[in-house]
């Protein structure tokens, strides 16, 4: 699993979303194979704080996500929202899942087969 946090200046949460749909980063990310969920999340009482929720069949197909380049799309955009320095490099924190809830989804328990998911390359 992989959090990216973008610390945005106030009120541009809608923005980021946008920039997001408008470059179709989380559906390109999609695309890559092992990559098996992802959500854009903000919490309801900051309106300056977006993380992307990345999950990931392994490190390597993480890494294929980031040696894309593709995944730099929309950058330009993304830096006038920012409250920080971005480096579009730098990977997200990739996380340990200790435990998940419910069990017999497939895409959080065990890698799809070739041909279970549209889509996948």
């Amino acid at each position: 699993m992989t959090i990216i946090d973008f610390n945005l200046l106030p009120g541009k949460v809608e923005e980021l979303r946008n920039v997001f749909i408008k470059h179709r980063i989380l559906e390109r990310s999609f695309e890559i194979k092992g990559c098996w969920k992802l959500a854009m999340v903000s919490p309801q009482d900051r309106d300056d704080f977006v993380q992307v929720l990345g999950f990931w069949e392994n490190e390597a197909a993480y890494q294929e996500w980031l040696d894309n380049p593709e995944r730099s799309l929309g950058t330009e955009d993304m830096l006038p929202l920012l409250k920080t320095d971005w480096d579009k490099g730098a990977p997200g924190r990739i996380m340990n899942v200790l435990l998940n809830e419910p069990k017999d989804v497939e895409a959080w328990s065990k890698p799809a087969q070739a041909g279970e998911m549209k889509g996948k390359k």
